[in-house]
């Protein structure tokens, strides 16, 4: 048995050093896995969309820890969720017809999750999104003489991403309307 008085303090120095081993080593044995898989299809907008889960997108509305917020539905009021792989515009340009990957698993990753302000035009005021990473959908839109990721300012879209929340417009301001306790 080690007396106390026996134990040599441990420098700063060292206590670095050997932090830093043991995040390299970490890194070494991890690495992005894209074992997501999402299926393509063209939405009722005309977009090419890849699916999510449902359960995904419900999963973190339910961790989210703001007020005002609801789910992003559809008009008809029904959740989807996806991520807008190409635009109605872009669909419209290559012909729907000639994309042949529709039906098809792509593989993804989450990304970290955002929160984006909306314009004047937009109808939400608020939304929060998940990033996807995946070069597999990348690629395709390379291959139909796309930029590598989607973006449209009228949607404010900026890569692939799954909204997971919105807040609208005039949700936390001053009306007639009072909640009952």
């Amino acid at each position: 048995m080690i007396a106390v008085e026996d134990t040599l303090p441990l420098s700063t120095q060292y206590l670095a050093e050997l932090g830093a081993y043991w995040v390299k080593a970490a890194q070494a044995d991890s690495e992005i896995s894209y074992a997501l898989r999402g299926r393509l299809q063209l939405d009722r907008q005309g977009q090419l969309v890849l699916n999510v889960p449902n359960a995904l997108v419900l999963g973190i509305y339910k961790a989210l820890d703001v007020t005002g917020i609801e789910l992003p539905v559809t008009p008809r009021g029904v959740l989807f969720a996806h991520a807008v792989v190409m635009t109605a515009p872009e669909v419209q340009q290559i012909g729907a017809r000639k994309i042949s990957e529709r039906g098809k698993l792509l593989p993804y990753t989450l990304g970290r999750l955002h929160q984006q302000n909306g314009t004047p035009t937009t109808e939400w005021a608020q939304r929060f999104y998940l990033r996807l990473h995946s070069p597999q959908l990348q690629s395709l839109r390379r291959s139909y003489g796309l930029p590598s990721l989607p973006t449209d300012p009228q949607q404010r879209l900026d890569g692939f991403m799954v909204v997971v929340a919105i807040r609208r417009r005039g949700v936390l301001g001053y009306n007639s309307t009072r909640v009952r306790r």
